[in-house]
């Protein structure tokens, strides 16, 4: 899951920047992925909280008349559920993801990502912050970095 925010937002921008588009119309894909993961959130009495769900991303560019290329990429959990792996206790995973950037030869750009952890019963409720930090070089090289920080209710 810490990898989860980021895998997403790199496959949309590493898709669009190998292959931008070659005139000024808007370039879009759409990716939907199941996915499953196991995080245990660092909150008093918190257990690990296995993660089912599929994720929808829908990533385009732009070109503009002067070469720039403009990104958007949208990220929405879809039915995103979760499950105490001790208690049982079942949550609800709402996350949705907007990020807008312009795109040079080299880039750098740092992106937010809220997930909330909703509880149905008495386990804790918990949020997951997420900064995403994604550098471009010249060459087209993509790297990121991941900052994650919760936080408990």
């Amino acid at each position: 899951m810490k990898r989860l925010g980021s895998f997403l937002t790199l496959l949309a921008v590493g898709s669009l920047v190998v292959s931008p588009p070659t005139t000024h119309a808007a370039t879009t894909q759409s990716f939907e992925r199941d996915f499953s993961a196991v995080l245990t959130p660092p909150c008093d009495g918190a257990e690990a909280v296995e993660l089912q769900g599929s994720v929808h991303l829908t990533a385009g560019v732009t070109q503009d008349q002067r070469g720039g290329l403009h990104l958007r990429v949208h990220v929405n959990y879809q039915g995103v559920t979760g499950t105490g792996t001790v208690s049982g206790a079942t949550y609800e995973v709402p996350t949705t993801v907007n990020l807008n950037t312009n795109l040079g030869s080299a880039t750098t750009f740092t992106t937010t990502v809220n997930v909330r952890f909703i509880s149905h019963g008495s386990a804790p409720n918990f949020n997951m912050h997420q900064n995403v930090h994604i550098t471009i070089n010249a060459n087209g090289e993509i790297t990121a970095i991941v900052d994650n920080n919760f936080e408990c209710s």
